[in-house]
């Protein structure tokens, strides 16, 4: 067994009127999270479970190493996981 820790890819900070919970990605933030969810898929680190913080740059992150998982893996969105 393997424990994978991976923070957020990099946010937007374009609105300072934004929640921190709510700041989504920015565009290199897009763009590293496709790189990561490849070097994941190509390094075989497939995880069975995946407990996500509910922050919408987390989710952001997850959505896009989904597509390169492929197996289905089981999601837990937790909201105690951002602090």
């Amino acid at each position: 067994m393997r424990l994978l820790l991976l923070r957020h890819a990099k946010s937007d900070w374009g609105d300072a009127e934004l929640a921190d919970i709510d700041r989504p990605l920015n565009a290199r933030g897009k763009a590293a999270a496709v790189t990561m969810a490849r070097y994941l898929r190509d390094q075989k680190l497939q995880p069975s479970v995946i407990l996500c913080s509910t922050s919408q740059r987390t989710r952001e992150t997850l959505a896009r190493l989904l597509p390169c998982q492929p197996q289905e893996v089981h999601i837990e969105l937790i909201s105690d996981l951002y602090w």
